[in-house]
């Protein structure tokens, strides 16, 4: 019969699990770090999409009922309720005439959120 108090049994740490738990517990916080990151930059890249394409109906919305392209992008926030964050996206338009559908492209500014 075996005795509960055995040598051998000493030998082995009495903070084992302890350890073994926080390593698991940091590396899952770690991965759950890596997906936050992640989810955050898709994010970003969807809202600039979406940026785009609502610049991209106002300038149709305003070419249907002016008859013409507007001239920039401060004329969309003026008179079609265009509203954006202008520290997170910076917004190239590049109108070549009235008759002419502007070259729009929007571009997420550098940061972290």
């Amino acid at each position: 019969m075996k005795n509960r108090m055995d040598a051998s049994d000493r030998s082995v740490s009495p903070y084992r699990g302890a350890i073994f738990s926080a390593v698991v517990l940091l590396l899952l916080f770690v991965i759950f770090c890596a997906a936050i990151t992640g989810f955050s930059k898709t994010s970003s890249e969807e809202g600039a999409k979406r940026l785009e394409t609502s610049v991209r109906h106002a300038v149709v919305h305003c070419y249907a009922v002016e008859g013409q392209y507007p001239s920039s992008v401060s004329y969309l926030e003026d008179h079609y309720g265009l509203t954006y964050d202008h520290q997170k996206y910076f917004i190239d338009y590049q109108g070549f005439a009235s008759n002419v559908m502007p070259d729009i492209t929007v571009v997420k500014l550098g940061g972290t959120s």
